[in-house]
């Protein structure tokens, strides 16, 4: 991934007007490694999709919090969802990416 960064990092410092097409060249390619990663975290998971289900259900989302030099500030996330959020799994997230990831394939 490092080496396609660096050979579009240069070639849109050579040619800054067509900076744009460089960069959706290196957005691209980290968009396909981040669901390549993905993918296989879902296949260490589990191999079928009943089980990484269950996996992602499962999952509780920690508290949000900002680390600055080793003390942990909670961050107060219910001033921006509200206080009526319906508690939060991993389960929604996962029937999202699944649905998009589907519906990259067919």
């Amino acid at each position: 991934m490092v080496p396609l960064y660096a050979v579009a990092s240069f070639l849109s410092a050579l040619y800054y007007k067509q900076f744009a097409y460089f960069q959706i060249i290196g957005d691209t390619y980290a968009a396909i490694a981040i669901t390549s990663f993905f993918a296989l975290l879902c296949h260490y998971v589990g191999g079928t999709s009943e089980d990484q289900e269950a996996f992602f259900r499962d999952l509780v989302p920690g508290d949000w919090a900002l680390y600055i030099f080793g003390f942990s500030i909670p961050l107060p996330v219910h001033w921006v969802c509200g206080k009526n959020m319906a508690k939060p799994s991993g389960s929604r997230w996962f029937k999202v990416i699944a649905v998009v990831k589907s519906s990259q394939i067919a």
